[in-house]
C-alpha cells in the first residue's frame, strides 16, 4: 500500500461512520489478503508504540487527576448540608411571597366590586329618577299626545338607551323591573294611539315617527299586533262572512275585490313607508298583519267555500282565492310565497283538490263515455263544428279534451291530472276508432261506404293530429295551442305529451292507411291478372294487331280513378296513401308484365325450334307467312305496350315524383 492509501485508509479508520466490511471491500479490490495481514500487522505495531509514548509522557497527570477526584468527593458530600438548608428557606419564602400575593389579590378584588357595585348604585340611581322624569311627563302629555310626538320621540329614545344599559349589564332587579314595565306601558299606549290616529288619517309623516320609535322600543311585534286588531280585523270582518257572500251572490271574487281595496289603500300606504326607510325593514305589515288576520277571519267567516260538492262554483272560488294569494305575494316581492310558505300552502288545502278533480273526470270521461256508447255506424256523420270534423266519434273526443282545459274547469295545481286526462281521451278514442275497423271489416254490409269512413277517419286523424300533437320545437309555440293555459313551467312537459299523442294517432292512422291500401291493391289486381290472358287472344287467332289498350285495363284502374274523383278535394291530406297504393300496384303489374313476356319469349323460342325439325321444305315454303304479316309475338307486345302506356297515362298524375320515375321505368322494359 502506498503512502497516500495508507493515509487516507488511517483517516477512515478514525471516524465516526467507520464500517469494517466497507473498508475491507474497498481494500480488497486493489490488494489481496497477504497484503492486507502484513498492513495491518504493521498498523498495529505503530499504534502499540504510539501507546507506550502517551503513557510515558502522560502518566503524572493522569495519577494527579485521579487524586483529585478522590478529593472531590468528599467535598462534594461536604457541600449538601447547608445546600439542603438554603432550599428549605427558600421554600419558605416562596410560600411567605405565594401568600402575600393572595391576600393582595382578595383586596384589590373587593376593591373593583365595591368601585363596580357603587357605579350600578349610581346607574340605578340616574335610571329611577330618569324613569320618574319619564313617568311625570307622560302623565303631562297624555291629554294631548300627538300635540306633543316631539316629547314622546325624546322620551322614548331616552328610555330605550335606559334599558338597554339595563339589559346590558344585568341591573334588572324586580323592583326596578317593575318601574321600567309601568313606564314601558304608559309609554306603549301613547305610542299605539298615536299610530293609530296617524293611520286613520292617512299621515305618512307621524306614522314614520311612529314606526321608528317602535323600533327605538324594539317592539315591532306591538305594532303589528296593533295593526292587526284596530285596523285590519274591522276591515275584514265586513267582508268575510257568510251573510255578505250572500250578498254578492255568492261571488267570492266580488268579496276578494273589496280585500284587494283594503291592501291597495290602507295596507300600501304602511308598506310603502317601510320600502322607502331601510331602517324599518324589520317590520312586515303585509305578512305578519293583514295575512295572519285573513287566513283567521276566511276559516272562521267562510268556512264553506272550500267544499267541492259544486264543482263549477269550487273552481271559480280556488281560482279566486289563488289569484288573491298570487297578489298577496306579488305585493310582498316574493313570487315563490305561495309554494313555498307553509301558512300560505295550508290555505290552499282547505280546498280538495283531489275530489274535484275525481268529480270532473266522472263528467268529463262519463260524459265521453256515454257518448261513445250510443255511437252507431247509422248516425256516424258529425254535426258541423268548428273543425269540420267528419267524423262524430271525433268530435266528442275533442270537445271532451276542451272541456279539461276550460278557464271554468282548469286548475293549475292540477295541470298533470288534466293533461294525463287528455291522453287518456285519446287513447280511448283511438281504441273506439280500431273497434269500428274491425267491426267494417268484419260485416259485408258497408262494403259500399267503406271508402268514405275510411277517408273520414283519416281526414280526422290529420285534424286531431294537428291539435293534440303538434310539431313544436320550442316551448313557446305551446301559446298558439288549447293547452296554452297551463302554467309555463310545464310547456317543456307538454311537448313529449305532443309527441306522445303522435304515437297514438299515427298507429291508427297507419292501420287505416293499410287496409285501404290493401282494399284498393287487392281491387285492382284481381283486375290485372287478366293479362295472362292476352297471350291466349293473339296466338294463332289470325286477330288484328291491337290499337288501344285491353278493356280489363280500364277495369282494373277504375277503383283507383274512381276513389281520387270522389275525394279529390282532401287529396292533398293522404297523398302519401294513394302514393302507396300506386307503388304497389305498379310493382305487382310490372311483376305480372314480365312473367307473360318471359312466357312469350319462351313460346315463341319453342315453335322456333319446332320449324326447324320440319322435314319438307315445300311445307315450309307454303306456311311461311306473307312479309306484310304481323307475327303473334308482336301483337302481344304491342297490347301489352298499349296497357302499361294506359296505365301510366292515368296514374302518373296521381303518383309523386319518384313513383313517376319507377313508372317511366317500366315504359322503358315494355
Amino acid at each position: 500500500m502506498d503512502p497516500e492509501d495508507l493515509h487516507i485508509w488511517k483517516e477512515a479508520f478514525f471516524k465516526g461512520t467507520f464500517s469494517v466490511d466497507e473498508s475491507l471491500t474497498e481494500y480488497t479490490q486493489k490488494f489481496d489478503l497477504d497484503t492486507l495481514k502484513k498492513d495491518l500487522k504493521k498498523y498495529g505495531a505503530e499504534l502499540q508504540l504510539h501507546m507506550s509514548d502517551i503513557l510515558k509522557n502522560e502518566t503524572e497527570a493522569i495519577v494527579n487527576l485521579a487524586e483529585n477526584l478522590t478529593n472531590l468527593n468528599s467535598r462534594i458530600d461536604n457541600l449538601s448540608i447547608p445546600i439542603n438548608q438554603l432550599r428549605e428557606e427558600i421554600r419558605a419564602l416562596y410560600d411567605l411571597i405565594k401568600k402575600a400575593k393572595s391576600g393582595y389579590e382578595l383586596i384589590l378584588g373587593d376593591i373593583k366590586r365595591n368601585h363596580s357595585k357603587q357605579n350600578h348604585i349610581h346607574l340605578k340611581l340616574g335610571i329611577l329618577n330618569s324613569t320618574v322624569y319619564i313617568d311625570v311627563v307622560i302623565t303631562l302629555i297624555e291629554a294631548s299626545v300627538v300635540g306633543n310626538l316631539l316629547t314622546l320621540e325624546r322620551i322614548v329614545n331616552k328610555y330605550s338607551f335606559e334599558k338597554i344599559y339595563l339589559d346590558e349589564l344585568d341591573l334588572m332587579t324586580p323592583d326596578i323591573e317593575k318601574v321600567v314595565k309601568n313606564v314601558e306601558h304608559k309609554l306603549l299606549s301613547n305610542l299605539n294611539n298615536c299610530f293609530l290616529k296617524a293611520v286613520k288619517d292617512n299621515d305618512e309623516n307621524i306614522l314614520l315617527r311612529c314606526l321608528r320609535m317602535y323600533v327605538d322600543l324594539q317592539l315591532q311585534d306591538e305594532a303589528h299586533d296593533i295593526f292587526k286588531t284596530h285596523i285590519i280585523k274591522p276591515a275584514l270582518q265586513s267582508f268575510l262572512s257568510e251573510r255578505y257572500l250572500e250578498k254578492c251572490g255568492q261571488d267570492l271574487n266580488e268579496v276578494y275585490i273589496n280585500i284587494k281595496q283594503i291592501l291597495d289603500t290602507t295596507v300600501e300606504r304602511v308598506i310603502k313607508i317601510v320600502k322607502d326607510n331601510s331602517e324599518l325593514n324589520s317590520f312586515s305589515f303585509l305578512l305578519k298583519s293583514f295575512w295572519k288576520e285573513f287566513d283567521l277571519q276566511s276559516r272562521a267567516g267562510l268556512p264553506h267555500i272550500t267544499a267541492p260538492g259544486n264543482p263549477e262554483l269550487f273552481q271559480k272560488r280556488f281560482t279566486s282565492t289563488y289569484n288573491l294569494l298570487m297578489y298577496i305575494a306579488a305585493k310582498a316581492d316574493n313570487k315563490d310565497l305561495v309554494r313555498l310558505d307553509e301558512s300560505f300552502q295550508a290555505h290552499l288545502k282547505r280546498f280538495n283538490l283531489p275530489v274535484y278533480f275525481e268529480i270532473k273526470f266522472q263528467q268529463i270521461a262519463g260524459k265521453f263515455e256515454s257518448d261513445t256508447l250510443h255511437f252507431t255506424l247509422d248516425n256516424i256523420t258529425a254535426d258541423l263544428s268548428r273543425h269540420s270534423f267528419k267524423l262524430k266519434l271525433t268530435e266528442i273526443m275533442w270537445n271532451a279534451i276542451v272541456c279539461c282545459f276550460q278557464e271554468d274547469t282548469y286548475i293549475d295545481q292540477l295541470a298533470d291530472q288534466f293533461i294525463r286526462l287528455s291522453m287518456l281521451l285519446l287513447s280511448r278514442y283511438a281504441e273506439h276508432i280500431m273497434k269500428l275497423l274491425n267491426h267494417i271489416i268484419a260485416s259485408a254490409a258497408f262494403k259500399d261506404t267503406i271508402d268514405v269512413f275510411i277517408i273520414s277517419v283519416l281526414i280526422d286523424l290529420n285534424m286531431a293530429d294537428s291539435l293534440l300533437a303538434l310539431k313544436c320545437e320550442r316551448s313557446v309555440d305551446v301559446e298558439k295551442t288549447t293547452f296554452a293555459i297551463v302554467n309555463k313551467g310545464m310547456w317543456k312537459v307538454l311537448i313529449r305529451v305532443f309527441k306522445a299523442n303522435g304515437q297514438v294517432i299515427s298507429h291508427v292512422r297507419n292501420a287505416y292507411a293499410n287496409h285501404l291500401t290493401n282494399l284498393k291493391v287487392n281491387a285492382c289486381v284481381s283486375q290485372l291478372q287478366s293479362v295472362t290472358a292476352i297471350p291466349r287472344l293473339y296466338r294463332r287467332t289470325n286477330r288484328s294487331p291491337p290499337k288501344e289498350a285491353s278493356a280489363y285495363m280500364m277495369e282494373a284502374l277504375q277503383p283507383i280513378l274512381k276513389f281520387s274523383n270522389q275525394f279529390i278535394s282532401d287529396l292533398h291530406q293522404f297523398s302519401d296513401i294513394l302514393n302507396q297504393i300506386i307503388v304497389e300496384i305498379a310493382n305487382k303489374y310490372l311483376s305480372l308484365v314480365r312473367e307473360v313476356l318471359m312466357s312469350v319469349c319462351k313460346t315463341e323460342e319453342s315453335l322456333r325450334r319446332l320449324k326447324n325439325r320440319t322435314l319438307n321444305s315445300s311445307e315450309e315454303d307454303s306456311t311461311q307467312a306473307s312479309p306484310n304479316t304481323v307475327s303473334d309475338e308482336a301483337k302481344i307486345r304491342e297490347q301489352i305496350r298499349y296497357d302499361v302506356e294506359y296505365f301510366c297515362e292515368k296514374l302518373q298524375p296521381l303518383a309523386s315524383k319518384t313513383t313517376r320515375n319507377e313508372m317511366a321505368v317500366l315504359k322503358a322494359e315494355i
